[in-house]
């Protein structure tokens, strides 16, 4: 999943400091659709496509929807002769002898097939955790030994930017001067792990460690 790969491994849900909210403000509820190229995300669909149909995650008052795509391109002129038939919701492919519908997505002479689309609901009060301070949220969820990755991100209006930094298994010297690094040994695995108090957070939001931002437009 693409937002797995973008959040450092945190002792607590961050800022430790700061206790949880219950839910999801209601300005905040809604449907975000990527400001940026879709291929940036390891998703090619026609760009068209997939601002209008395909949202890239769900802010729900009580979590976040996060969709992972799967997709699968195919011409209509001339026909791919995987392209069994077609109708106005369904296209049946012939994979092998074996004719299974699909649903897809229509863009000029080509279309794109949604055989999967993984889907996972953080919950609030159960697999994650919502915190706010000074006007940045922190979305974050459990994983495996009892860590937590999170979301950090502003919103205004109707737009939301997420701060990212690019995932390192086996830690970055660049936080070496924002925050203690912690390492965690698991049979061949090795993971760095933070617990950054408010003052370090904040220091690593303004000095721009997370060097990476991601738009997206609530519709």
């Amino acid at each position: 999943m693409f937002f797995h790969s973008c959040t450092e491994n945190y002792k607590e849900p961050p800022p430790r400091e700061i206790n949880s909210l219950k839910k999801f403000p209601n300005e905040l509820v809604g449907k975000y659709y990527s400001d940026a190229g879709n291929q940036s995300y390891g998703l090619f669909v026609d760009k068209k496509c997939f601002d209008e149909h395909m949202p890239f995650f769900e802010i729900r008052d009580s979590g976040v929807l996060i969709h992972d795509y799967r997709s699968q391109e195919y011409n209509l002129a001339p026909k791919d002769s995987a392209i069994d038939h077609i109708n106005d919701s369904l296209v049946w492919l012939n994979e092998s002898g074996v004719i299974s519908p699909c649903k897809y997505l229509k863009c000029g002479d080509q279309i794109w097939t949604l055989g999967n689309d993984h889907v996972t609901f953080l919950t609030i009060g159960d697999s994650a955790e919502l915190k706010n301070f000074k006007g940045y949220y922190f979305f974050s969820y459990r994983i495996e030994n009892n860590l937590w990755r999170s979301f950090i991100f502003s919103a205004r209006a109707n737009k939301l930017t997420l701060y990212t930094h690019t995932f390192q298994m086996r830690g970055d010297d660049k936080l070496n001067g924002f925050t203690d690094v912690d390492t965690l040994a698991t049979g061949n695995d090795e993971y760095y792990v933070i617990n950054p108090d408010t003052t370090e957070l904040m220091k690593m939001i303004k000095k721009k460690y997370f060097d990476r931002l991601l738009t997206f437009t609530k519709r």
